[in-house]
């Protein structure tokens, strides 16, 4: 792959981290290493970059709660190596939902770890937004165009005539519109052989729960709330594609 520039946190003191980082440096990363510490999450960009977290059983976890609040901001791509064995269930319990590629052991596979690097480095995902309310089209493309190429349909007849000549990485579906609606939409989706894979996120105005279980009753990947802020809903999309990357990963020799 193309140099690629890398941060590295963690304690590289390590006789294994040496090791890696060493086989970074053999296949062309430029590698940035940066202490454990809440002034190295503070030095790391704030723009999207990539970041390999080296686990330790002597790391603070509230660096890693650290280095989470900065993924949510920055839009870093995120990489776990190793483990920290002395934690809380509830630290257990967030660790495993930090959208990330998780690498549980050392040594590294260098290999599948710079095909999932690859993998967040290739053009932006392509997603088509489908709702009948102008304002919100707008919106949600001047939300989400600097990360994502974004296309819109007003309608879902529009959108399953787009979706027949163009592919896209997502959809963002209205869940309630006047002549088609969105579970309606979904279905003549899942019915064709060339989108039936085609991940499918609703677009809901209400978050009662009865609403938004009757929602989470078709095969989809999720639902975002219009109420949401625009970074909640940019978060949310930008998740989805991490975790999706995260059910990828290839694990690493024992």
């Amino acid at each position: 792959m193309a140099e690629q520039e890398l941060y590295v946190m963690g304690d590289t003191n390590r006789l294994v981290v040496k090791a890696f980082l060493a086989e970074l440096e053999k296949k062309e990363f430029t590698v940035h290493t940066v202490g454990a510490t809440e002034d190295g999450v503070a030095s790391l960009p704030d723009e999207a970059h990539h970041l390999i977290l080296c686990l330790s059983d002597s790391m603070d976890f509230q660096i890693v709660r650290k280095v989470a609040e900065k993924r949510e901001k920055s839009g870093m791509y995120l990489y776990l190596a190793g483990n920290i064995a002395n934690h809380s269930l509830d630290d257990e319990k967030f660790l495993r939902q930090i959208p990330a590629v998780h690498f549980p052991s050392f040594p590294l596979n260098i290999d599948a770890l710079s095909r999932a690097i690859e993998l967040n480095s290739s053009e932006k995902k392509h997603i088509l937004v489908v709702d009948d309310e102008p304002i919100l089209l707008r919106s949600a493309k001047m939300w989400l165009q600097d990360d994502f190429n974004v296309s819109l349909a007003p309608s879902g007849e529009t959108a399953l005539e787009f979706l027949s000549t163009h592919t896209v990485d997502l959809v963002l579906l209205d869940y309630r519109m006047p002549t088609m609606s969105g579970p309606e939409v979904l279905k003549r989706i899942r019915d064709n052989d060339r989108t039936r894979n085609l991940p499918v996120i609703f677009l809901t105005a209400n978050g009662k729960r009865e609403n938004i279980i009757d929602v989470m009753k078709f095969k989809i990947e999720g639902y975002i709330l219009k109420s949401q802020s625009p970074e909640e809903i940019k978060k949310s999309v930008r998740d989805f594609f991490k975790m999706q990357q995260k059910k990828h990963e290839i694990g690493t020799p024992a």
